[in-house]
């Protein structure tokens, strides 16, 4: 490996190769209308009419004034809300109402009656014959299984 040289020539072409790529240099017109596109940017400039307006319409919206009568109507409107009372008639009739639903009373007639219908359905009984023969068919039902399943 130590003994292994390169050729000469090779070594020589390569130097000139590097030194090609350091001396490549930017042309010298490009470099200057990049600046001139730079000053064209920074020296872009409002017109000044422009500006004026602009300052015109913020005055405009600032010096909005609101017409004084439209102020005085929206204060009585105020007031007609504020004195806005309730008819002493319409307050005493729904006292009045609220007295009938407390004073309802259910009549007793109408208790003891359902006092009796509580009494029937608890006193309902089953009649015993129906139930010794739920049993019977019970029983009947289950040797018929028997028989279908020793069929098979």
């Amino acid at each position: 490996l130590s003994t292994k040289k390169v050729e000469p020539e090779k070594l020589s072409t390569k130097k000139v190769e590097a030194e090609k790529l350091s001396t490549k240099k930017v042309e010298p017109e490009k470099l200057s209308t990049k600046k001139v596109e730079a000053e064209k940017l920074s020296t872009k400039k409002v017109e000044p009419e422009k500006l004026s307006t602009k300052k015109v319409e913020a005055e405009k919206l600032s010096t909005k004034k609101v017409e004084p009568e439209k102020l005085s109507t929206k204060k009585v409107e105020a007031e007609k809300l504020s004195t806005k009372k309730v008819e002493p008639e319409k307050l005493s009739t729904k006292k009045v109402e609220a007295e009938k639903l407390s004073t309802k009373k259910v009549e007793p007639e109408k208790l003891s009656t359902k006092k009796v219908e509580a009494e029937k359905l608890s006193t309902k009984k089953v009649e015993p014959e129906k139930i010794s023969t739920k049993k019977v068919e019970e029983e009947e039902e289950k040797p018929s299984v028997k028989k279908d399943r020793k069929e098979k």
